[in-house]
C-alpha cells in the first residue's frame, strides 16, 4: 500500500469517526448523513434558532478537534525535523565532498529507523488538519448566514 493510500484511508476513517454531518454534497464519504442546508428565508424564528445552535455546536466541536490535531501535527513536525537534522549530520560526515541537502535528506529518511514513519505521521496529520478546517469553515459560514438572518429579522421587527 502506498503512503498516499494509507494517509487518505486513515484521514477518511477519522473524519467518519467524528460523526459530523456533511453540509451539502460530499464525494469523500457516503457513510455520514448529509446535513441539508435549508432555505433560510422560509424558516420560522424557532427553526432558525435550532439551526444556529446546531451549526454553532458543530463549529465549536470542530475547532476543538483542530486544536488537538494541530498540537499533534506541530509535535510530529518538530520531532521529524530534529531527527532529520541529526541523521543528515551523521551521514554527511562520511562523504569526502559536501553532498547536496536533497541527497542527505533522501538518504537520511531511507536509512534512519523511524524517520519515514514520522514523515508519514506528519503528512497524515497535516492532511487531516486541512480537511477538518474545510469542514469547520463550512459550518462557520452556515452559522454566520443564519446569524445574519436572525439579526436582520430582529432589526425588521424592532427587537433591537
Amino acid at each position: 500500500m502506498s503512503w498516499k493510500t494509507q494517509i487518505e484511508g486513515n484521514v477518511d476513517r477519522f473524519m467518519d469517526e467524528m460523526n459530523v454531518p456533511i453540509i451539502g454534497l460530499d464525494d469523500e464519504s457516503k457513510s455520514r448523513e448529509p446535513l441539508v442546508f435549508p432555505k433560510l428565508d422560509a424558516l420560522t424564528d424557532q427553526e432558525l434558532s435550532e439551526y444556529i445552535t446546531k451549526f454553532g455546536g458543530y463549529k465549536a466541536y470542530l475547532e476543538g478537534q483542530l486544536a488537538y490535531i494541530d498540537s499533534r501535527r506541530s509535535l510530529t513536525e518538530e520531532l521529524f525535523d530534529e531527527a532529520l537534522g541529526k541523521a543528515m549530520f551523521r551521514i554527511s560526515v562520511g562523504y569526502p565532498k559536501k553532498p547536496t541537502k536533497e541527497l542527505l535528506r533522501a538518504e537520511a529518511i531511507e536509512v534512519t529507523s523511524g524517520l519515514a514513519e514520522l514523515r508519514i505521521d506528519f503528512l497524515e496529520l497535516d492532511t487531516l488538519y486541512k480537511r477538518v478546517m474545510g469542514v469547520r469553515d463550512s459550518y462557520k459560514s452556515a452559522y454566520e448566514a443564519v446569524s445574519r438572518l436572525v439579526s436582520l429579522r430582529a432589526a425588521m421587527n424592532g427587537r433591537f
